[in-house]
């Protein structure tokens, strides 16, 4: 069954008549209470790369080059930071008559992310641990995989007398040659 034209009529005309419904205050408050706390979240995070930059550039090297993309200088962690040098071994030896001082050891990746491996310079020290020489080689890797080692071994000729302490450290890539 249908109803009547005219209460179709009559339900239309009534529905084109409704007056706005007011939107209560407390919705204007949660809105705005919204904007509020979406504007602290993000002057919060942008605080966070701001003044911990030299900490993510150390855990994530690759963003030094998104600081200095926008005109920030991140201070960048030590070279071959994560990585650590094990079982240093320095040997004598000859090669013909030209004596070698032999440092065999091993690199390491200590973190859990791959990290590239910048050259190590080698220096030979007197008993007042003033530098008597020095030289830099690389171990052979471009990168090491977490947790991975490679181990290495470099030959320095005619090695000084005075020297009594050898000290070794990783170059940063930029100084190294």
């Amino acid at each position: 069954m249908r109803p009547p034209a005219s209460s179709v009529a009559a339900t239309r005309g009534a529905v084109r008549n409704l007056p706005g419904f007011p939107v209560p205050r407390q919705a204007r408050y949660v809105t705005a209470a919204g904007w509020i706390a979406l504007g602290v979240v993000i002057l919060a995070l942008g605080a966070s790369l701001w003044l911990g930059r030299a900490q993510l550039v150390a855990t994530w090297p690759a963003t030094a080059r998104l600081y200095h993309a926008v005109g920030i200088e991140a201070a960048q962690a030590p070279a071959g930071t994560g990585l650590e040098v094990r079982e240093l071994t320095p040997s004598r030896a000859f090669d013909g008559g030209t004596p070698l001082l032999v440092l065999e050891g091993e690199v390491v990746n200590v973190t859990d992310s791959p990290l590239p491996v910048p050259p190590i310079t080698a220096t030979l020290r007197d008993h007042d641990d003033n530098i008597v020489q020095q030289w830099t080689f690389d171990v052979g890797l471009k990168a090491l995989a977490p947790q991975e080692r490679v181990p290495f071994q470099t030959r320095f000729p005619n090695p000084s007398n005075a020297a009594t302490n050898i000290k070794i450290f990783f170059t940063d890539f930029n100084h190294s040659k």
